[in-house]
């Protein structure tokens, strides 16, 4: 949604309220990545200990709270992932 206002309203608005915008969207898109990772992570079973396991953090305190902070590249990848396999099905089809 960012994007497209970007690309299609951004000259339409004053530079202060620009900037106000851009950071509110982005502040919610970061809670979305949040919630999208806490569902996967349920949906899975998985605990922090499983993935500091999976990608080979020191520790589980290390990995709950990067993902606190913003949802790092790796993260936002497999919610994805994890969302695509859902949606198609292809979970179910062992």
């Amino acid at each position: 949604m960012l994007r497209y206002m970007e690309l299609n309203l951004k000259d339409q608005f004053p530079e202060e309220q620009w900037n106000f915008i851009q950071r509110s969207m982005e502040k919610r898109a970061d809670e979305e990545w949040k919630q999208r990772f806490k569902a996967m992570k349920k949906r899975l079973g998985w605990s922090y200990q499983d993935i500091a396991l999976f990608i080979g953090a020191g520790s589980s305190d290390a990995v709950k709270a990067s993902v606190s902070r913003k949802l790092p590249a790796f993260a936002k990848l497999a919610v994805c992932v994890f969302e695509q396999v859902e949606k198609s099905g292809l979970r179910e089809r062992k």
